[in-house]
C-alpha cells in the first residue's frame, strides 16, 4: 500500500469518529496533510494550527489546498495576508537545518519575497487543520473555540500524532483556547519571547512532547519575523534539538 493509501484509510476512519463526536453539525470542513506523499517525504514537516474554518458547505479544506497548489489557481482566494503569513512562516522553517547561517535581514527579505512557486512547493508539504471543524462562524469566541477543542480534542491529538509534525505553527490558538483544555501536560518552554508572540512551548501529544508556536493568525496583517528570531535563539540556546526533529518519519511508518 502507499502513502497516499496508507493516509486515505487513516483519514476515512478518523473523520467518522470526528462525526461521532459532532453528531448534530450543520456542516464540517476536514482537513489534514495537503499532499501525504510530498508530507512524508519532506524532512521538515510543518502543522498548522488555526482557529476555525468559516464557510456555509462541508468540504475538505486540505484537498481544495492542493488542487489550487497544483492548478496554479488563487490560494485562499487569494488572500493577501493569509498567503503572507504561511510564505513567511514556510520559509523561515525550510531555513531551520542551517538557520544560524543566515543574517537577519538576508533570511527576512528571503521570506517576505520568496517566489509563488516555490511557496506553493512548500505548502504543499505541510499539513492544515483547525481546532474547530464544524459549524464556523465569522469570529467565534475563545469560550466557543475552547469548548470545540475541549470536545473534539481526541481528533486533534490523532492528527499530531500521525502527523509527527517537526513543528506546529500555531494562529491564536494558545491563550485562553489551547492553555485551557483540560488534561494537558506541557514541558518547559523551548524559547520564550519577551515579546507577546514567539515563545516556543513544549505540550505531550501520545506520550511524545512536540514544539509549538503561537503566532497571530495569519489573517493578521502583520509579518512573521517572530518565528525567525524564535527558531534562531532555540537553536543557540539547545543545540542538537532541531537536528533530531528533523527528518523524522510519520503515518506510523
Amino acid at each position: 500500500m502507499n502513502i497516499e493509501d496508507i493516509y486515505k484509510r487513516w483519514e476515512a476512519e478518523l473523520e467518522k469518529e470526528y462525526n461521532s463526536i459532532f453528531f448534530d453539525a450543520q456542516y464540517t470542513i476536514f482537513d489534514g496533510v495537503i499532499s501525504p506523499r510530498d508530507y512524508f517525504n519532506s524532512p521538515i514537516k510543518v502543522l498548522f494550527l488555526n482557529r476555525e474554518a468559516y464557510d456555509e458547505d462541508s468540504y475538505m479544506i486540505h484537498h481544495a489546498l492542493r488542487e489550487q497548489i497544483e492548478n496554479g489557481t488563487p490560494i485562499f482566494n487569494n488572500t493577501y495576508w493569509i498567503n503572507q503569513n504561511l510564505k513567511e512562516r514556510l520559509a523561515f522553517c525550510s531555513l531551520l537545518e542551517r538557520i544560524t547561517d543566515w543574517q537577519d535581514d538576508e533570511a527576512i527579505e528571503y521570506a517576505q519575497n520568496m517566489n509563488d512557486n516555490e511557496y506553493r512547493s512548500l505548502l504543499l508539504k505541510s499539513a492544515y487543520c483547525n481546532i474547530k471543524k464544524s459549524d464556523g462562524v465569522n469570529g467565534s469566541s475563545k469560550n466557543n473555540l475552547l469548548e470545540y477543542a475541549q470536545k473534539g480534542w481526541s481528533i486533534i491529538e490523532k492528527q499530531i500524532c500521525f502527523f509527527n509534525p517537526t513543528l506546529i505553527i500555531g494562529g491564536n490558538v494558545i491563550d485562553d483556547i489551547i492553555e485551557c483544555v483540560d488534561g494537558l501536560t506541557w514541558g518547559e518552554e523551548l524559547y520564550v519571547s519577551l515579546e507577546t508572540k514567539g515563545t516556543i512551548y513544549l505540550i505531550q501529544f501520545g506520550g511524545k512532547f512536540y514544539p509549538i508556536i503561537d503566532l497571530y493568525h495569519p489573517s493578521y496583517t502583520v509579518h512573521s519575523e517572530d518565528l525567525y528570531y524564535a527558531l534562531k535563539q532555540s537553536t543557540l540556546i539547545h543545540p542538537g534539538y532541531w537536528e533530531k526533529r528533523i527528518g523524522q518519519n510519520c503515518f506510523d511508518l
